[in-house]
């Protein structure tokens, strides 16, 4: 990027005030932004890079001039590394292509490699470089974790083995508060195991009632909910899933793009199963066997956003306001996040919305359910968001301001 490019973004961010109603000046100055935010990441890179053969200890000068502290600057100069190792990424950061965060996970895999293995990595940079600069960072290091095995060639069991070596529990007591602080690690089987049992044991508490003492505050609820089932667990109160539980969705959705895959990775767009298991986690496939045959597995089918098949009963009408675990199924294997469009909160961390209020004299049917985030679920019951569902589950959005966002019907097929 330019030095008149750098001076055009400048001013096109410099046009927005305080008081500006051009929504469209305001997504420009928003992109702009974005690209400038990396093209300075790249210039401090640069910097700590020049730092690093005129002084003994650049994290030092970085952390006074910047305001920082060591360890930001620490990560500074770990990220200027990277970028000196990988000179493509660095100069899609510098065309604000990418963001620093891409440079980061980059940076990771390579620790985790092998000196053959980096440059095997490193060799496909032009490849990586273009899924980076067309993914989000979270997006992006999934790929990297997918090439790591594959140039582990151990389908992760090596991978998993290392993070079973890295399960720690900290414990600290805050002298100031007099709370306890717990900080654990878990590699993915263990915390695939953990995090069942908080969920049931969060719904199976919590539905109905709220403790004393609950804050109001819609994450912190959550937080203060999860805690107390933890604790319930604790003192032995018994497990609440004693047998994870595997949703597997079969999306029967033509894949138009040619660019689906299904679980088996052949990437021609082939249909096949997906397993969900509630978290964005990878466990080794011969993982996956032994726990597939000690859990309680529903297969659902699912294809141009309706239910074909799932086990249960999914339409309650107003026998009761609570979604049941057959529905809470069916749409999980629709959503794997928020309903709402570009929204990445996890299925597990959204409430049920009856898209006809309950107390409208909205049925609890599967076609008058949507999983809503924390956020947008406020959006919808006190800024007036008002949401439309089509047959197929095409959602319609309508701001107060008459503007609209629709998403088509939901699918699990994604770009490869």
């Amino acid at each position: 990027m330019g030095y008149d490019e750098v001076v055009s973004l400048v001013d096109r961010v410099h046009r927005v005030q305080p008081d500006c109603v051009d929504r469209d000046l305001i997504v420009t100055a928003l992109g702009a932004l974005a690209r400038l935010s990396a093209w300075c990441e790249a210039q401090r890179l640069v910097c700590a890079q020049a730092l690093e053969t005129l002084v003994a200890v650049p994290e030092q000068v970085l952390a006074e001039t910047a305001r920082v502290s060591l360890r930001d600057a620490e990560r500074v100069i770990q990220r200027a590394r990277t970028a000196k190792t990988a000179p493509g990424f660095a100069r899609a950061l510098t065309d604000g292509q990418l963001s620093g965060a891409h440079l980061d996970h980059l940076g990771h895999s390579l620790r985790r490699l092998n000196t053959s293995q980096q440059a095997a990595l490193l060799a496909d940079s032009d490849r990586l470089v273009h899924i980076a600069t067309n993914t989000t960072a979270e997006d992006f290091a999934r790929t990297l974790r997918r090439e790591e095995q594959r140039l582990a060639g151990d389908d992760g069991i090596a991978r998993l083995q290392h993070q079973q070596r890295s399960v720690r529990l900290h414990t600290r007591i805050d002298l100031a508060s007099g709370m306890h602080h717990f900080n654990m690690n878990l590699d993915p089987v263990t915390g695939l195991k953990l995090h069942n049992q908080l969920r049931a044991a969060t719904e199976t508490l919590f539905h109905t009632t709220t403790p004393d003492n609950c804050p109001t505050d819609p994450t912190e609820k959550q937080a203060f909910l999860r805690a107390h089932a933890l604790l319930h667990i604790i003192n032995g109160h018994g497990t609440h899933l004693n047998r994870p539980e595997i949703i597997v969705v079969i999306d029967t959705t033509t894949d138009t793009t040619g660019t689906g895959t299904g679980s088996d990775g052949d990437g021609g767009g082939g249909q096949g199963p997906i397993i969900d298991w509630g978290l964005p986690v990878e466990i080794p496939n011969a993982v996956l066997r032994d726990l597939f045959h000690r859990s309680d597995t529903h297969p659902i089918i699912i294809g141009n956003g309706t239910i074909l098949h799932a086990p249960g009963e999914l339409n309650l009408q107003r026998t009761t306001r609570l979604a049941n675990r057959a529905q809470r199924r069916a749409l999980q294997a629709l959503y794997p996040t928020c309903a709402i469009p570009n929204c990445t909160t996890n299925y597990h961390n959204c409430t049920i919305h009856h898209i006809t209020w309950w107390r409208h004299g909205g049925h609890t049917n599967l076609n008058n359910l949507l999983p809503l985030c924390t956020k947008h679920h406020h959006q919808v019951h006190h800024n007036n968001w008002t949401l439309h569902l089509d047959n197929n589950r095409t959602l319609t959005i309508t701001h107060p301001d008459n503007t609209t966002m629709t998403t088509g019907p939901p699918t699990r097929h994604t770009p490869a």
